[in-house]
């Protein structure tokens, strides 16, 4: 009987001991490819971001669409906009697996600047600093008249996910709670986004 018991405490703690290791592999895995997404989009490497980007978004825009999004958004006619090199200070949620999939929410900082092309007036200054500083993500919000650019700063929120769908490896998801209703409609389910806190 002792023996009996003795086998299932060493049972019990090596099953605990394989789970903890599955876990740290994980989370060692998803700090490498968070720091990799997160140096493809400060260095703008377009078809880098979408090689970190969770798959099933590329059944409402296709890749190559996508990256002329990109394109545009960062660089049009107007303004220029880039990501400041400032410290992500990643803060990783629990993995969680949720309908076949291994989740995690990472909240971190961000920078950007959207620097205009031409000389903007007052009006549209203001009027501009007003609409930034009502998104809730943007935490301090400026004008640099010399360099005639927005300066924003702020937090952000992405979704890590691997399944089936990404081979396993770690993808991400942009998360704005605004737009939660096209996330759940779209690439994640409502209720994985509620068991997420989101």
């Amino acid at each position: 009987m002792k023996n009996k018991s003795k086998y299932q405490i060493i049972t019990l703690f090596l099953l605990l001991v394989s789970n903890i290791t599955v876990f740290s592999q994980d989370k060692i895995a998803l700090e490498k490819e968070t720091q990799k997404m997160y140096e493809a989009s400060i260095e703008l490497k377009y078809d880098e971001i979408l090689e970190y980007t969770y798959p099933k978004l590329f059944d409402l825009v296709p890749k190559e669409q996508m990256t002329d999004v990109l394109e545009q958004t960062f660089e049009n006619e107007i303004f220029t906009m880039a990501f400041l090199p400032i410290p992500p200070n990643f803060e990783y949620g629990n993995i969680k697996t949720i309908e076949e999939k291994k989740l995690c929410v990472i909240k971190y900082n961000l920078g950007i600047t959207m620097t205009y092309n031409e000389e903007i007036d007052d009006e549209t200054i203001e009027f501009m600093l007003a609409a930034l500083k009502s998104m809730p993500n943007y935490t301090d919000v400026n004008f640099d008249l010399d360099k005639n650019a927005f300066i924003i700063k702020g937090n952000s929120t992405m979704i890590s996910v691997s399944d089936e769908l990404t081979k396993n490896q770690w993808k991400f998801i942009t998360y704005d709670s605004k737009k939660r209703i096209m996330v759940a409609d779209y690439l994640l389910s409502d209720d994985i986004l509620t068991k997420l806190g989101l």
